[in-house]
């Protein structure tokens, strides 16, 4: 038993790794040498690390890691009221990378949450905040939600689970459709739960 051990635990670390890697450099799918499909973005999400795993103080990595699994599902098709990998509506996709990556259990609608963590104005935004969109320009109604993974001076850059195009990473600091309806960013991080 020994020695299967000695070899197998090595063979599985290179897979995972293996796995993770190629997750990270856009693959969703791939076969096993016995001819087996697996979906990468589920291992890929099963080999992050757990936030209590983490050390204390880490917010920054904790935020990092979120920004790296979520782009992990860029590709991923929209499926209305999904939740799991086989395909994600706005609000399953945010509540799945907070749950899988941050331990965070986030509420299952856009609108419901809106209502968690703590308003944060668009310009200290941070990678791993939520940022909400309304259904129009000037409605109040919030029909959608993404995460942001990059805020800066010249760019706004989120990723988020798509009727038309599923889940994608891009910039909309200049886009004429979401621009105007942004509605709120909020931490959901930053906030101990009560």
């Amino acid at each position: 038993m020994q020695r299967l051990r000695t070899y197998l635990v090595p063979f599985v670390f290179v897979l995972v790794v293996g796995t993770v890697i190629q997750a990270r450099m856009g693959s969703v799918a791939n076969t096993t040498a016995a001819g087996t499909a697996f979906d990468l973005r589920v291992i890929a999400a099963a080999a992050a690390p757990d936030r209590a795993a983490a050390p204390a103080g880490s917010r920054l990595q904790l935020r990092a890691r979120l920004g790296e699994l979520s782009r992990t599902f860029v590709g991923t098709r929209y499926r209305s009221g999904g939740k799991s990998p086989k395909g994600f509506d706005c609000s399953g996709f945010t509540r799945y990378l907070f749950g899988r990556a941050a331990d965070v259990q986030l509420n299952a609608s856009s609108g419901s949450q809106i209502e968690q963590g703590v308003d944060v104005p668009l310009e200290d935004a941070r990678t791993g905040d939520l940022i909400f969109f309304t259904s129009t320009p000037n409605s109040a109604r919030i029909s959608h939600v993404a995460m942001i993974t990059e805020c800066s001076d010249t760019s706004l850059v989120i990723v988020h689970s798509t009727t038309s195009r599923g889940i994608v990473e891009e910039d909309i600091s200049e886009s004429p459709y979401w621009q105007p309806r942004i509605a709120s960013v909020r931490d959901v991080l930053s906030v101990e739960p009560s």
